[in-house]
């Protein structure tokens, strides 16, 4: 079908509800004939982010056509919290207009063709969002055929493509970086102020570029670096005289800003002349920003404000430390006031949002004017990018910007002088001061005025062959963390993450308790129940220990004593009186939570003289999985009380204060009371089940029956089959192992056909997902599920259960290489060696090795010793073939249609297959 079927025009219109400007006519053409550029350079406030807009529709036409060759993911990746929740909600709008009946008809039946399922949910297109633990909906692992959006962090995104996840177990390190770093378009947004980052991924598109699907690299910046993109040779993609010329994008680089400058004699008064500043609009009704460099002055500049108007509803904070409870708050309220809408109402009162870097890069802000201290050029760009960024039709209106220029404190000091000069040369506005105009933005010189990039590691093939090694648990010589490779290497600045939690005094008992398990206890329950993205306030660890000073005058005055739980660089759990905690943090990583009668959290900040602070462990958006904690307490006189852990007050925990328990239940009675009250509640959709490793016996004096008990339990929703990656024992009901076996190799072909995979790979990964699971048909294997009467073998329970008594350490899938390799077609088959790895690592073992106790015990010792060290020589063998990213990616294929099967049982024979 040709690609007038599916007009640009009209799809576009129906996506993003505007008309394309020229510039994506032109950058649509580039992709649509595969001649993707490496990088894009347009003015900001022409919505860059329109690129996963233009991704979609050229990805649909080529799929018309019978041709997908764009990547099948957009890793749209974002250097901010809050520009990930706003790329999130762009990329819903494209998948709920692409479900539209009417003018995209065509267009959906395209992306249909290219999914597994176009029935699921999920399709015709899936979206995740990375940016922490919850929040990842898992919709992205679910079909690799599938058109999909993930928008994540660049730790998110670059700790999943170096083989090394920062959240998640070790058994999905390979299947995510598989996923992330092959197939894919990754997007780097405001690519200038990552570098690191931005030469890690063109490096790695660089070593796959001659190999089929792989990863490629648009930069997306409004703000260059001189020799930007030194890791390529390549010239962006830029706005043409004629795209100049058109109304709207004239209106837009022509934006009237007029730049003024302020000495300020002292760096301590920048505050101060940053309040007054603003304040002079109290009566102008309009949306004033304030951006300052730090997070103390920031708080100091907004408590003036608000001091001023004795008023603080309409005076927003938003600072990188601020808890992100409080941060999404703000963004789902203050910040509407800001968003860039041409058609949103005028204001009633005039409206403050004081911000540091947080809120410069990338939010679609559109403020009319701005206060701001000097810094350096690439961090003015931003903030100036973010006044009038729409252009107002009133000609006579200008958005005013002061910039307030104090004695610096040395750091990007010969920057910031070099950027005052620079901005200062600008023509002069039409009403005074220097044109702040996109267009004269544009024209100036940037040698000199950025910041300093961090020194920047290269990746070599060795890190990689040992971050690859992913069944390798724990330390491992020469194998380092990640992080100075998605970052560089800048001045070691330790952060504290700050938390607070009911259950800390709890936590902190048991660790004072002489229990030589304390630590191990403790680390197993904040795995079970980690501190979420909404809990943590990251604050400089400096800052971090001042404010707990504060804190402990406060509490010593009121003659109180409580402890804190720290978890330092060597990660192991101790209990600290609050008065120590200022000399432990100081030049420490560390982790701190608190209890919340310590107080110390001001607007979302940490503040140590204010006595108020909450627990937000559990207050989760619809979107996220319910999780909950509770307390379990037995007096002497043998009652049981149940509380709810957390603030929260819905139907859950309403449910739970008429609990009934009784006197003569054990701990394992009153769980059990606990779920089902907890799977009555009126606002729960899932049933619910205790999570892993869920309890926590904090105190048991219970030698007799008089004793006093206190125990922590963690419950939440089970996960479903198509998000159980990590997981997939359990099926909706029992499958034997040949059916399994079927439906998953038939959910590999349609996978395969999918993908349009040449002949040989399709072969080699549907034999693989037909022999994956053989080595379950072992006696003591089916005895540990629960099969010791049934005469077939099982593959799938609907309890999920393993007995690990009747069936110690034996690993089904080394059994099922065994078996496999006997096998004469896949004997013959040219890609033996993939087929028999695919086998191997569908659990995320053999990268390179198994274990001797995972052995087959039907087998004998030189068999097993053979088929081991042929695992980690067909390992090397296949890694140099194919490369980390693309191996990884073939091994998710077959991890994918195993999940499938277990999800569909039977009815994965109604998915289609063939031409649609």
């Amino acid at each position: 079908m040709s690609a007038e079927n599916i007009p640009f025009d009209e799809a576009f219109r129906a996506l993003t509800g505007y008309k394309p400007m020229g510039w994506q006519h032109r950058l649509y053409d580039r992709f649509v004939t595969n001649n993707l550029p490496q990088a894009l350079d347009i003015p900001t406030g022409l919505g860059k982010t329109s690129v996963m807009a233009i991704w979609l529709i050229a990805l649909a036409v080529q799929a018309h056509a019978k041709s997908p060759r764009l990547p099948r993911r957009l890793i749209y990746v974002v250097n901010r919290r809050t520009v990930v929740d706003q790329a999130t909600d762009d990329a819903m709008k494209l998948r709920t207009s692409s479900r539209d009946s009417g003018s995209l008809t065509l267009l959906r039946c395209a992306l249909d063709s290219l999914c597994v399922d176009p029935k699921d949910p999920a399709s015709p297109l899936a979206i995740s969002t990375l940016r922490g633990e919850l929040a990842d909906n898992r919709e992205w692992q679910a079909d690799p055929a599938r058109p999909t959006i993930v928008i994540g962090t660049v730790d998110m995104i670059g700790s999943r493509l170096l083989f090394s996840s920062y959240s998640g177990g070790w058994k999905m390190r390979a299947f995510n970086a598989g996923m992330i770093g092959h197939d894919t378009l990754i997007v780097h947004d405001e690519a200038h102020l990552t570098p690191a980052f931005g030469k890690l991924i063109n490096a790695i598109e660089i070593e796959q570029s001659k190999q089929a699907r792989a990863l490629r690299v648009l930069d997306l910046s409004a703000t260059q670096r001189q020799g930007f993109g030194p890791t390529r040779s390549t010239s962006a993609f830029q706005l043409t005289e004629k795209d100049q010329e058109e109304p709207l994008v004239r209106c837009r680089i022509k934006a009237a800003k007029a730049l003024h400058f302020q000495d300020v004699d002292d760096r301590k008064l920048v505050p101060r002349s940053l309040a007054d500043a603003a304040l002079s609009y109290r009566a102008a009704m309009a949306r004033v920003l304030i951006y300052v460099r730090t997070p103390g002055a920031a708080k100091e500049t907004h408590d003036l404000i608000v001091k001023a108007l004795d008023e603080k509803r309409h005076v927003a904070l938003l600072t990188g430390t601020l808890r992100g409870h409080e941060r999404d708050e703000l963004a789902r309220c203050d910040l509407k006031y800001f968003l860039a809408n041409a058609q949103r109402a005028p204001l009633e009162q005039t409206r403050y949002l004081v911000a540091t870097s947080a809120g410069e890069v990338g939010v679609n802000l559109d403020a009319d004017h701005l206060i701001c201290d000097l810094t350096t050029l690439d961090s003015m760009i931003q903030r100036i990018g973010r006044v009038n960024r729409l252009g107002r039709d009133d000609t006579k209106f200008v958005a005013r910007i002061d910039i307030l220029d104090a004695p610096g404190d040395g750091e990007d000091e010969d920057a910031r002088r070099a950027t005052r000069l620079v901005l200062q040369s600008l023509p002069e506005a039409e009403h005074g001061g220097r044109d702040g105009s996109p267009s004269a933005l544009r024209r100036i010189s940037t040698s000199g005025t950025f910041s300093k990039e961090p020194r920047v590691l290269k990746i070599t093939p060795i890190l990689l062959d040992k971050w690859a090694l992913t069944s390798i648990r724990g330390d491992m010589p020469g194998r380092p963390a990640v992080d100075p490779w998605l970052h560089g290497i800048e001045q070691n600045r330790p952060e504290t993450i700050v938390a607070w939690r009911h259950e800390t005094a709890d936590m902190a008992r048991l660790l004072q308790s002489g229990d030589t398990r304390a630590a191990d206890m403790i680390s197993e329950w904040l795995a079970a129940h980690p501190v979420k993205p909404q809990e943590r306030l990251r604050e400089s660890s400096n800052r971090a220990a001042e404010e707990f000073k504060k804190m402990a005058s406060r509490l010593a005055k009121a003659g109180q004593t409580l402890f804190a739980v720290l978890i330092g660089q060597d990660k192991i759990p101790c209990a600290l009186d609050i008065a120590e905690l200022p000399g432990r943090v100081r030049d420490d990583n560390a982790r701190v939570i608190l209890p919340p009668e310590a107080g110390g959290l001001s607007g979302g900040m940490l503040e140590g003289v204010s006595s108020s602070a909450n627990d937000v462990a559990d207050i989760l958006s619809d979107s996220m999985a319910i999780r909950g904690r509770a307390r379990l307490r037995r007096s002497e006189d043998g009652e049981w009380s149940v509380a709810l852990l957390g603030d929260r007050a819905d139907d859950l925990a309403a449910s739970l204060a008429t609990l009934p328990v009784g006197t003569d239940m054990s701990l394992n009675e009153v769980g059990k009371e606990l779920l089902s009250a907890v799977n009555q509640s009126s606002n729960q959709r899932q049933a619910l089940t205790f999570v892993e490793k869920n309890r926590l016996r904090v105190m048991d004096d219970s030698d007799d029956d008089s004793g006093i008990v206190v125990a922590l339990l963690a419950f939440g929703a089970a996960k479903s089959a198509e998000t159980a990656l990590e997981s997939s024992a359990a099926a909706a009901k029992l499958q034997t192992l040949d059916e399994h076996l079927k439906w998953a190799s038939m959910a590999a072909e349609r996978i395969v056909f999918r993908l349009g995979l040449e002949d040989h790979l399709k072969e080699a990964v549907v034999l693989a997902a037909r022999w994956h699971d053989k080595g379950k048909n072992r006696r003591q294997w089916q005895r540990a599920i629960g099969n010791s009467s049934r005469s077939e073998p099982l593959a799938k329970t609907a309890h999920g259960r393993f007995d690990f008594r009747e069936c110690p350490g034996y690993r089904h899938e080394f059994g099922s290489v065994i078996d496999a390799a006997d096998d004469k077609a896949i004997e013959s088959h040219p890609l033996r060696d993939l087929i028999l790895h695919l086998i191997a690592c569908h659990h995320g073992r053999a990268r390179p090795h198994f274990l001797k106790r995972e052995w087959d015990p039907n087998s004998l010792d030189d068999i097993n010793a053979s088929a081991a060290d042929e695992t980690m020589r067909r390992y090397s063998r296949l890694s140099r073939r194919f490369g980390p990213w693309r191996l990884a990616w073939l091994e998710a294929l077959m991890k994918a249609a195993d999940v499938i099967a277990t999800k569909r049982g039977e009815m994965v024979k109604d998915l289609p297959y063939g031409p649609s």
